[in-house]
């Protein structure tokens, strides 16, 4: 009976243990799980930047276009000035 009750009582604490890993496993799983969910929380936010970044990097080079037509919008109705009052000089 002895051997038994020795037996009985090895079964009993590999059974605490084979718990006490499961729920540490369950721990570990969750865990793992709330980890995955702020990475893929961050990888839409690294998303979002990655949008704004690229619409004002197009925004800056609208304008520099547009900064490269300026003098040529100043000009004009100076030139067309300048013709005005040479033909009216002229006349």
């Amino acid at each position: 009976m002895c051997e038994k009750q020795k037996r009985i009582e090895e079964l009993e604490k590999e059974n605490a243990d084979l718990y006490q890993t499961l729920s540490n496993t369950y721990k570990l799983n969750a865990e793992g799980r709330k980890f995955e969910a702020e990475r893929e929380k961050l990888n839409a936010e690294e998303q979002k930047f990655e949008a704004e970044r690229e619409r004002l990097l197009i925004d800056t080079m609208k304008m520099v276009r547009d900064i490269k037509y300026q003098p040529i919008l100043l000009i004009t109705p100076l030139v067309v000035s300048l013709i005005a009052l040479v033909a009216a000089i002229a006349k």
